[in-house]
C-alpha cells in the first residue's frame, strides 16, 4: 500500500517538473517570436528591393531594345520609300527598253521553239510535229499561230 502513495507521489512530482519546463521554454520562444518578425521584416524588404531593382533593369533594358527597334523600323521605311521611287524613276525613264525586252521575249521564245518553227516551215501538221516531238497539238498550234 505504501508502493501506491509512492508511485502518486513520484507521478506528481514527475508532472510538476514537466510543466516548470514547458512555461519556461514557452516564455523563451515568446521571446525568439518576438525577435523573428523584426528579422523576417528586413529580409523580406531586402528581397524586395531587389527583385524591384532586377524588374526595374529589365524594364531599361526592354525599353532600350524597343528604341533600338523602332530606329531600325525608321531606316527599313526609309529604304523602301527610296527603292519605290527608284523603281518608279526605272519605269519613267526607260520607255524603250519596253521594245528591247519584248524583243529578248521573243528570241527566248523562237529559241525554245526552234524545232517547232523548223518543222512548221517544212509544211508538216500540227499533228505530225505533236507525235515526233511528243509535245501536244494544241501547244503546237499555240506557236504557229503566234508564229503567223
Amino acid at each position: 500500500m505504501y508502493y501506491n502513495i509512492i508511485i502518486l507521489t513520484i507521478g506528481i512530482i514527475v508532472t510538476i517538473i514537466a510543466a516548470y519546463f514547458l512555461k519556461r521554454n514557452s516564455e523563451n520562444s515568446e521571446e525568439l517570436y518576438q525577435d523573428m518578425p523584426m528579422s523576417l521584416d528586413s529580409n523580406l524588404k531586402k528581397v524586395i528591393e531587389k527583385s524591384q531593382n532586377k524588374i526595374l533593369g529589365d524594364i531599361d533594358h526592354m525599353n532600350e531594345e524597343m528604341q533600338e527597334i523602332k530606329h531600325q523600323l525608321k531606316e527599313i521605311r526609309q529604304l523602301i520609300r527610296l527603292n519605290s521611287q527608284g523603281d518608279n524613276a526605272i519605269q519613267t525613264d526607260t520607255p524603250e527598253d519596253k521594245n528591247f525586252s519584248h524583243l529578248l521575249n521573243y528570241n527566248k521564245f523562237l529559241a525554245k521553239n526552234k524545232k517547232i518553227i523548223d518543222m512548221f516551215h517544212q509544211n508538216k501538221t500540227a499533228e505530225e510535229i505533236a507525235c515526233q516531238l511528243n509535245k501536244s497539238v494544241r501547244e503546237v498550234e499555240m506557236v504557229t499561230k503566234l508564229i503567223k
